[in-house]
């Protein structure tokens, strides 16, 4: 078995900022996918020196595109991106995110208006009425905090898990009880003799009441015997194929600089931006049928991120050949789509489209988060 590939799993600093992509995780709405047993694999490639084996990545949902399936009906796909945000050991920012800049602020001006409406008197459902529009926008505008790892299923297929940052902690637990146990002889993740493990969910649908629990798998030295041991597995070459053909965990997700993130915060979630700065085609305008088939969308509640093309990187000019557009060229023309949109008079249409012509018209003449979001402030 090739096992060049492979590093010793670091078991006391695995964490990093990086990007995701998930084939696996324990849901809170689906009973047929509480449980779960997987084999994760050790440290890969670039990640195998530092013997990192798991990643926290926290990603940005809240904008989408619209896409048509084969038979005519329209989908909406989020476009998500890793948050850039950074923060030193003491929790002070030191790079902060335009997209969490305007979470915070629609959070702060959502706690006033509900001060002000309750000290005015106001019903219950009343206060919950006059902030429907900050908590929609929230509602939407979500940052997901999971540890992402390699892992295999069940039916021997390779992908990525996804679990809570306590459940990860848990996993930690237990596997530094079962090193401690073997003398240090035992590597729970290593490729030659790894152990399977067992994740389960509690069947809740409260988000506050939901529990993660991890556990080695067992299985019977011998049929009947009664007594058990740990469930090994040996990565083959098979295994190795697979994991090999995977996509490293820091060449997952998609990366957005400051200024393309200010311009999706600033746009209100208009498709043309959207789709520009997330470098996706336009839809075809023509009523041919597509030759490819459109991916089913995800859960409503816990949309799958999809992936989309990097961000080119600027090349040195060559003779006879067209150069990539740098990134400062990249935001001036989104900039000038933006300022475009904003230019264009407002379409009449035989439904009052949502939100209003009004606000739609403040929305294009806002040019910072604090306009945008002070457009929500009840008048």
């Amino acid at each position: 078995m090739t096992t060049n590939i492979y590093g010793k799993a670091n078991y006391d600093n695995n964490s990093g900022q990086l990007p995701q992509l998930t084939f696996f995780k324990l849901r809170s709405r689906d009973p047929k996918v509480l449980s779960l047993q997987a084999r994760i694999a050790p440290p890969i490639k670039d990640l195998a020196e530092k013997g990192t084996w798991a990643v926290y990545v926290k990603t940005h949902f809240g904008y989408r595109i619209k896409v048509t399936k084969k038979d005519g009906t329209q989908v909406e796909i989020p476009q998500t991106f890793v948050c850039p945000e950074q923060r030193d050991r003491t929790g002070n920012i030191t790079s902060d995110c335009p997209e969490c800049n305007a979470i915070s602020l629609a959070r702060s001006k959502m706690d006033t208006e509900k001060k002000r409406l309750e000290a005015e008197g106001k019903t219950a459902e009343q206060v919950t009425a006059g902030l429907r529009s900050y908590s929609s926008w929230l509602k939407n505008h979500t940052l997901d905090k999971k540890w992402h790892m390699i892992a295999k299923s069940q039916d021997g297929k390779w992908g990525y898990l996804q679990i809570s940052h306590s459940l990860k902690k848990r996993l930690g637990e237990v596997i530094s009880e079962m090193v401690t146990k073997s003398g240090g002889k035992l590597d729970p993740l290593g490729p030659e003799r790894g152990v399977w493990f067992h994740f389960t969910r509690n069947d809740t649908q409260k988000f506050n009441e939901i529990d993660d629990q991890v556990k080695p798998l067992m299985e019977e030295t011998e049929p009947g015997s009664g007594t058990y041991r740990y469930k090994f597995d040996s990565l083959t070459d098979s295994d190795t194929a697979q994991i090999d053909k995977l996509p490293q965990l820091h060449e997952l997700g998609k990366r957005l600089s400051y200024d393309q993130i200010k311009i999706l915060v600033e746009s209100f979630g208009d498709e043309q931006i959207v789709r520009s700065v997330f470098q996706v085609a336009q839809p075809r305008t023509s009523t041919e049928t597509p030759a490819a088939a459109v991916a089913e969308p995800t859960e409503a509640d816990e949309p799958e991120a999809v992936e989309t093309p990097v961000v080119p990187e600027p090349r040195k000019a060559e003779p006879r050949k067209a150069t990539a557009p740098s990134p400062d060229d990249e935001v001036a023309a989104l900039e000038a789509k933006l300022a475009a949109l904003k230019a264009r008079p407002p379409v009449n249409k035989s439904t009052p489209p949502t939100p209003s012509p009004e606000l739609v018209k403040k929305v294009s003449e806002a040019n910072d988060v604090e306009s945008f979001l002070s457009l929500f402030d009840a008048k």
